[in-house]
């Protein structure tokens, strides 16, 4: 079964970019929910909506997503 995790984020770049959350987020992202580099969440707000994320590089104080979509 697939987890879908979505996650509040302001601002929101646009598809194709990227995106580096800081320690707070890592740490919910990595240690909570246990993402991996390749797996994907759901970023949203009231102005952007909601887009598709991928994990791409997980680090000890950040982790780094590409927008997909």
């Amino acid at each position: 079964m697939h987890r879908a995790i979505r996650l509040y984020h302001v601002p929101l770049p646009p598809p194709g970019q990227r995106l580096r959350l800081g320690r707070e987020k890592t740490h919910y992202l990595r240690d909570v929910m246990r993402l991996k580099v390749g797996e994907t969440l759901r970023l949203f707000n009231e102005a952007a909506g909601e887009w598709r994320a991928r994990v791409i590089a997980l680090k000890r104080e950040e982790i780094e997503l590409v927008i997909e979509d």
